[in-house]
């Protein structure tokens, strides 16, 4: 594999790569408000999840715990809902 070739005049240059776009890959679609009843939810389910010893709790508290840090939802990504605000301009 070569990184580097020579252009029509001769300069050896490194080749450039199209940019990927990403348009609909985990854009922020949550508000606070839902951030933080998400965290709230995600305690509930550790505590819940340690007390009964249940596998199933704990990895749905831990993504619980990811959508509330992310500010994504996959369901409102799959329905098109966004509580986010609105930017300020």
């Amino acid at each position: 594999v070569t990184l580097w070739y020579e252009n029509p005049s001769g300069i050896k240059q490194r080749p450039t790569y199209p940019k990927l776009k990403r348009e609909n890959s985990m854009k922020s679609n949550m508000g606070t408000t839902d951030r933080i009843i998400r965290l709230i939810l995600a305690v509930l389910l550790l505590v819940y999840a340690y007390n009964q010893a249940s596998w199933l709790a704990f990895v749905c508290s831990l993504f619980t715990f990811y959508e509330a840090g992310a500010s994504w939802c996959v369901l409102y990504q799959l329905i098109g809902k966004n509580t986010c605000p609105l930017p300020k301009k």
